[in-house]
């Protein structure tokens, strides 16, 4: 990629800022999510819960220390989980709000 288009799409990204975040917010969702989806896991279902829960339990152990009233906001946004979830998703628009999931650290413990 050249750098007259990498400069072009940093300007995009720079002008879409202006909108509240709503499009760096969806892009950067999108980003989570598919790093979550591409992280390797095994098989065996029992051997996965295992993996889920040792990689998690460093975070969780974490939470501890956070006040328990601080919300955290997911990168889950209502849209977004509409567009991952529904068979038939609408065609694809720039987002015109971002319905947040938000969660305190003891909530998150108790998921």
């Amino acid at each position: 990629m050249d750098t007259f288009m990498l400069g072009a799409s940093r300007d995009q990204v720079r002008k879409r800022a202006g909108d509240g975040g709503i499009v760096l917010a969806h892009a950067t969702a999108v980003r989570i999510v598919g790093a979550w989806t591409l992280a390797p896991a095994p098989r065996d279902p029992v051997r996965h819960v295992d993996a889920a829960h040792a990689q998690a339990r460093g975070h969780l152990a974490r939470l501890t220390v956070h006040d328990p009233a601080r919300e955290v906001t997911s990168v889950m946004t209502e849209e977004l989980f509409t567009r991952l979830t529904d068979p038939r998703p609408a065609p694809l628009t720039a987002p015109v709000s971002v319905g947040r999931y938000t969660y305190t650290p003891r909530k998150s413990l108790r998921r």
